[in-house]
């Protein structure tokens, strides 16, 4: 066994477990699908998880460093989709003016945590 430290992640049996836990929940090739999803709930879940999973240690670097760039570009798509306050209306033709003001509201704040998730993937792009 190799071993480089005391915490759980810090020697090779358990790196080699990671691995072969990883590869038959087929997370990345899910994590995938799901970050280029054309559904930008989905999208942003997924890159959610992945950068919550890598605070906690699960994901592997390499495995960061192929998915950050997917995340990215899917992420700034989505903030260019979400830009007009029409995608957010019931009635796209019918929008009040409070109704503009709240929708505004809600895609600057979008808007902040989508950046939040890009900073944290450009770590690894």
């Amino acid at each position: 066994m190799g071993a480089w430290g005391f915490k759980a992640w810090e020697n090779d049996g358990a790196l080699d477990w990671k691995g072969d836990f990883h590869g038959k929940l087929r997370l990345v090739p899910r994590l995938k699908k799901a970050i280029k999803s054309k559904h930008a709930d989905e999208a942003r879940a997924a890159t959610e998880w992945l950068i919550r999973a890598d605070k906690a240690g699960i994901m592997h670097s390499f495995d960061m460093e192929e998915l950050a760039p997917i995340a990215i570009d899917s992420l700034t798509k989505t903030k260019k989709r979400i830009a007009d306050p029409r995608e957010w209306a019931f009635r796209p033709n019918k929008i009040s003016d409070k109704e503009m003001k709240e929708i505004k509201v809600a895609i600057r704040k979008t808007n902040t945590d989508i950046d939040r998730q890009i900073r944290y993937m450009k770590k690894f792009a």
